[in-house]
């Protein structure tokens, strides 16, 4: 049983070399993947508080440009006698 087990990994090693990747461990594969994952959450912190910064500027004009809208209008309507 122990030749057989053997057999499977030599032939699972003779595989992955034969393609030209090199055997990766379960860690390796693992730390990467929490890399990749912490990378992504570090990209979503920073652009919620970039939104968090950016809204209510972005409030602020709308506001503006409504107010200035609501001006502009009102200057445009014939003036009663």
């Amino acid at each position: 049983m122990e030749n057989r087990d053997s057999m499977k990994k030599t032939h699972s090693d003779a595989e992955n070399q034969s393609n030209g990747h090199a055997a990766k461990s379960k860690t390796d594969v693992a730390q990467g993947l929490r890399a990749l994952f912490v990378n992504e959450l570090k990209d979503i912190y920073w652009a919620e508080n970039a939104l968090i910064k950016a809204i209510p500027e972005m409030a602020k004009m709308q506001l503006r440009k409504n107010l200035l809208q609501h001006l502009r209008v009102t200057l445009r309507r014939p003036k009663h006698k």
